[in-house]
């Protein structure tokens, strides 16, 4: 691993830590599994989010897809660098996930 590619994992990772730092401060729960990690911190709505996805496939984007529509899951799932498979946006995307436009410049 590059400077570059260690730099940009770091950046997720930090992110990742930052969740989980926010849920302890806030005495809720991180949810940490195999496939994908969340937290919800509601009532405050900023960090409710599915992150460090580690999908296998098309199986796994709807089951999360379920159990956000269920209820189980908070609506915001975070995509970075590490995200896993490569190219995870457009497999999300085909189960159903709406993305975020993209801000004005």
């Amino acid at each position: 691993m590059n400077y570059s590619e260690a730099a940009i994992e770091s950046v997720d990772t930090n992110l990742f830590e930052l969740y989980k730092l926010a849920a302890t401060r806030t005495g809720r729960t991180c949810h940490e599994g195999q496939k994908y990690s969340y937290v919800s911190l509601a009532p405050s709505p900023w960090a409710n989010t599915v992150f460090d996805l580690r999908l296998d496939g098309p199986d796994d984007a709807r089951d999360i897809a379920r159990s956000i529509v269920s209820g189980l899951l908070p609506n915001r799932v975070t995509l970075g660098p590490t995200s896993r498979p490569t190219g995870l946006a457009p497999l999300l995307i085909s189960a159903g996930f709406v993305s975020r436009p993209a801000a004005a410049t």
